[in-house]
């Protein structure tokens, strides 16, 4: 799980000593896995030592002084899927969604043109953005999906805090506890589920868009795992492409490696 602070003051530096106490906890930067985003916002990676459940303590230390204390409550999931906004329609719900084994953003062609991505090539490596189609294998980015074990062994170690998956899959952090995942209301199988390689806190579903599935450009995903859930939509068209995809592998949107869909 990850969580995101407001803060009033940003960090005087990138070195600015920031700390965090969590619960019975204390935190550096190198151990969350801090990473600033914006001037005035904090994402910090929560210790795979806390609990699933109940409420912790937190608290923000900085060179500037200590916050005040907040509760957090605490879930085994608390999912979010991450999104594309669509400078032409604000509106737009588009998920951070990629075609399996490319760089391909599945997204309107509208949005793309808007975006300034270029029509996506024969080159699964470029950074482009098209709707996808039926049948394809997609990767679905998002956060919260609670514990992850090598191959999912609900007995397993999760990640060590501080630590990033292995780049090469090898183990692959599957999660626990399977989500379901809905396209255009239809339920598909879940190839993968799990940190994405290479990463901390950034999980992965792959699944295939269901054969049938009507062409729109805001097709809904509904992604659920325990009482949580989040909805997020893609584009699907007709139009075929000259590239084959396959369904062994996927690639990142940052690193683009290549990672198995199922063992």
């Amino acid at each position: 799980m990850s969580i995101s602070v407001l803060r009033t003051q940003p960090p005087t530096s990138s070195g600015d000593g920031v700390q965090w106490n969590l619960g019975a906890l204390q935190r550096n930067r190198s151990a969350t896995l801090l990473r600033i985003r914006l001037a005035r916002q904090i994402n910090i990676v929560l210790p795979s030592e806390l609990p699933e459940s109940g409420t912790i303590s937190v608290q923000l230390k900085t060179s500037q002084g200590l916050s005040a204390t907040f509760p957090l409550q605490m879930g085994s999931t608390d999912l979010g899927m991450f999104r594309i906004p669509d400078p032409s329609k604000p509106s737009r719900n588009n998920g951070a969604v990629l075609l399996a084994n490319t760089a391909w953003r599945v997204m309107p062609a509208s949005m793309a043109a808007a975006i300034g991505f270029p029509a996506c090539p024969a080159d699964p490596a470029a950074t482009c953005g098209q709707p996808a189609k039926a049948g394809d294998v997609i990767q679905i980015y998002l956060t919260g999906l609670g514990k992850a074990t090598p191959d999912g062994d609900p007995q397993g170690q999760p990640l060590a805090t501080g630590s990033l998956a292995p780049a090469n899959g090898v183990p692959l952090y599957k999660t626990v506890q399977t989500p379901t995942v809905t396209i255009a209301g239809t339920s598909t199988p879940v190839l993968f589920s799990g940190i994405a390689p290479g990463n901390a806190a950034l999980y992965q579903i792959n699944v295939a868009i269901p054969s049938g599935t009507q062409p729109n450009d805001d097709v809904p995903i509904v992604v659920t795992s325990g009482t949580s859930t989040d909805t997020v939509t893609i584009a699907v068209s007709r139009e075929l492409r000259g590239v084959v995809i396959s369904p062994r592998s996927s690639r990142s949107s940052r690193c683009r490696k290549r990672y198995p869909v199922a063992a």
